[in-house]
């Protein structure tokens, strides 16, 4: 399905282009928005309002610095704007995860997990298309267009984001 010829048709320059990366980044990328999901809802249903919001903002922070340092200070283009993004990402999820953990003592069932594995599989999916989609057009403009396309077009969906994020919890 991911070939060469399916690249070389969105890619200017396809054959210079490795899939594996981008794929990998695309399996974890989901992972952690359903994990991040997860702690959202479990914050808005706990009323902490805070940690809601401290999830929110400092993920927005580290996106984006991730983001700005991945395609600025390391000259890498959206290959640098993917991992940025990705790395800024998970590094305020895993902090978020880790704390809960060490608060909440969660042990491992394998039958829940069984459970939880089926119905989330679902969500899952769903996260992982639409991580590729969110993320896949960074490549492709970079490919297609300049550098100053592709960071115009980053600060445009960060701003988005922004509003994206403010609806979402004013819907909630």
């Amino acid at each position: 399905l991911f070939g060469p010829k399916l690249i070389s048709i969105f890619v200017k320059n396809g054959t210079h282009f490795s899939l594996w990366p981008f794929l990998t980044l695309a399996l974890v990328y989901p992972f952690f928005m359903t994990v991040n999901r997860i702690l959202l809802y479990y914050y808005r249903n706990e009323g902490n309002i805070k940690k809601y919001a401290t999830l929110n903002v400092s993920t927005l922070l580290l996106i984006t610095t991730g983001s700005v340092i991945g395609v600025v200070t390391l000259n890498k283009g959206a290959e640098g704007a993917v991992e940025g993004r990705t790395i800024g990402f998970c590094g305020v999820l895993l902090f978020f995860i880790f704390y809960e953990i060490k608060k909440l003592g969660i042990t491992y069932d394998k039958n829940i997990a069984k459970t939880l594995l089926k119905m989330g599989g679902p969500l899952f999916l769903s996260t992982l298309i639409g991580s590729l989609a969110y993320i896949s057009d960074r490549v492709i403009i970079e490919q297609s267009g300049t550098l100053e396309m592709l960071g115009i077009y980053g600060f445009s969906v960060t701003i988005a984001s922004v509003i994206e994020i403010l609806m979402a919890a004013l819907s909630n």
